[in-house]
């Protein structure tokens, strides 16, 4: 399983029929992010649309890691291997590989992001996406896609900003990460300190 040109033509996992269709459909759009010098506004409007598919149907989250994994693999192209490593971050920071893949994954960024064969600047973006990969996996699935704000966020490692209305007619702006999920809210609970851990 190493980088290609060309998209591939059937799943790379066993998947259901729907499955299979909406991986075919996503492997051009992988490829395109890799290959392409596509701007990082083109870049997060694609993955969030791929993470929204995965939202939807889980077990397109570990063909979506493949997917990008395999665009990592023996990419003789420098340019396009420091795009797949981007991309990979930004998976990484996104997407929760399912519990029986997350060791794969891990082990193959952890080896990348120590490897004497990758450049610096290949080692630097494996170690993001390790980094990224252990905050998503300590912060589980989210229920939605992210917005395009939120994976621009990511990239440029800047925080996002939300304002809190307080019930004295004050507010206060503060500052998030975009990798921060909350596990349970509703509009009807009771107005507290919540801790976020990103």
């Amino acid at each position: 399983m190493t980088h290609s040109a060309s998209p591939m033509p059937t799943a790379l996992l066993k998947l259901s029929s729907d499955g299979v269709s909406k991986s075919v459909k996503m492997s051009p759009a992988v490829l395109k992010l890799v290959t392409d010098d596509v701007p990082l506004v083109e870049v997060s409007a694609t993955l969030s649309k791929l993470v929204k598919e995965t939202c939807k149907r889980s077990e397109l989250r570990d063909e979506l890691f493949l997917m990008v994994l395999r665009t990592t693999r023996a990419n003789d192209d420098a340019r396009s291997a420091i795009r797949a490593w981007e991309l990979t971050h930004l998976t990484a920071a996104t997407v929760c590989p399912s519990r029986d893949f997350v060791g794969f994954v891990t082990e193959y960024i952890n080896e990348c992001a120590h490897a004497d064969r990758n450049s610096r600047e290949v080692r630097a973006l494996a170690v993001k996406a390790l980094n990224a990969l252990k905050k998503t996996m300590k912060c589980g699935m989210r229920r939605h896609a992210p917005i395009t704000e939120e994976i621009e966020a990511i990239a440029n490692d800047r925080f996002l900003s939300t304002i809190v209305f307080f019930l004295d007619e004050t507010f206060e702006e503060l500052p998030y990460t975009a990798q921060a999920r909350s596990i349970h809210w509703s509009p009807y609970d009771p107005v507290g300190v919540v801790n976020a851990d990103p």
